[in-house]
């Protein structure tokens, strides 16, 4: 009677492990704090590129701040890949330095996508370039970029970050 009881228990932990809950497969890429060290940079311009990440979908991604006159902050981001995609999403975060508290500050957040039922054809990258306008001048800044893939029930993802820069009138 003891050896059913135990045989019965051994197979439900058995039922139960292979029962678990299946979710989508997400493969990370390098992920920024945003606390982590910046340097501030004397040009006009930071970027920072990568290059061969080679996961599943994802090839390669960008991220540059620039300063083009007029208290305007310039941005230009891109999100490449090697095999067409269902959906390519970006996501920008501007940091501004506070100098009283020594800490980068998020001041503003803007998300971007491209569908590849919006398009004739395969999707395979998503480039933007713009301005914002609307941030305090003659401030240090820098953004942070999430690029983020996917393809049916699953997803890859990877973080960009540029140094400061200041942005003049």
């Amino acid at each position: 009677m003891r050896n059913k009881f135990k045989t019965i228990v051994a197979i439900m932990m058995i039922s139960c492990m292979i029962a678990l809950n299946a979710y989508a497969e997400q493969k990370v890429g390098y992920s920024y704090n945003p606390n982590d060290e910046t340097l501030f940079l004397p040009s006009k311009i930071s970027r920072e590129i990568f290059e061969d990440v080679r996961g599943t979908w994802l090839s390669s991604g960008m991220l540059e701040i620039s300063n083009p006159g007029g208290g305007e902050i310039g941005v230009y981001m891109v999100t490449q890949c090697h095999q067409p995609v269902d959906e390519i999403v970006m996501s920008l975060f501007v940091d501004q330095w506070n100098e009283e508290k020594e800490e980068w500050q998020q001041v503003d957040y803007k998300q971007f996508s491209l569908s590849a039922e919006d398009l004739d054809e395969p999707l395979t990258d998503l480039t933007l370039s713009f301005n914002l306008t609307g941030h305090e001048k003659n401030q240090w800044y820098r953004l942070r970029g999430f690029h983020v893939v996917y393809k049916g029930d699953d997803s890859e993802m990877f973080s960009t970050r540029t140094d400061g820069i200041k942005i003049t009138s």
